[in-house]
């Protein structure tokens, strides 16, 4: 029952993680392009600082959609069960780590580019762009994960109150409520007398 409890509380993670990932992928992207408008310029510059992942961004962006989608039914079936799913906390968290995230992703990407440490980027207009615009992705992604997580718990309690006992139908209980308890009949007027008194001999 614990370890049912404990995997229950962590498929907020299976919801969130997903979401921020996107969150993080398109704050990324609108920095960028607002810091470099240009597309040409813009892809040389992406091209040159590691960041050739991102042809493959629409995979990633499918394979977060399935995971988000998994992490949905796996919530509403543990809620069904009855298992305890909030992911409140949790939920704030992954947005607030997405600034923090963005920073290793910059820092990573250019190292497996060069092999180099470019801490210069941190007062770059791309990635001072890009961190700006991580906070409202955040907080986007962190509302659509807590809104799914919700819509879960409801999807669970209305399957749980579909599946419960109908009560018996109103014209029934309307007839037993008629029904009244009649004193005895007296007995001439069930159709015959009742026993005289014996006959003296």
């Amino acid at each position: 029952m614990c370890h049912d409890a404990h995997m229950g509380r962590q498929l907020p993670w299976l919801i969130a993680m997903p979401l921020a990932v996107v969150g993080i992928l398109a704050g990324h992207s609108v920095g960028y392009w607002a810091a470099v408008p240009d597309a040409h310029e813009r892809e040389h510059v992406l091209a040159s600082s590691g960041h050739g992942y991102l042809h493959y961004a629409p995979l990633v962006l499918a394979l977060c959609g399935a995971l988000a989608a998994l992490g949905f039914v796996a919530q509403a079936l543990a809620a069904f069960r009855g298992r305890e799913t909030a992911g409140g906390t949790r939920i704030k968290l992954v947005a607030a780590l997405a600034p923090v995230a963005f920073l290793l992703q910059e820092l990573i990407e250019r190292y497996m580019h060069d092999g180099h440490l470019h801490w210069q980027l941190v007062v770059s207009a791309p990635f001072l762009l890009g961190l700006a615009t991580q906070v409202p992705f955040a907080l986007l992604a962190a509302a659509i994960a807590f809104a799914l997580a919700t819509a879960a718990q409801q999807v669970a309690q209305a399957v749980r109150a579909a599946r419960r006992p109908r009560p018996r139908g109103t014209a029934l209980t309307f007839l037993s409520w008629l029904s009244v308890d009649l004193p005895p009949a007296p007995v001439l007027a069930r159709g015959y007398t009742g026993r005289g008194p014996p006959l003296l001999a």
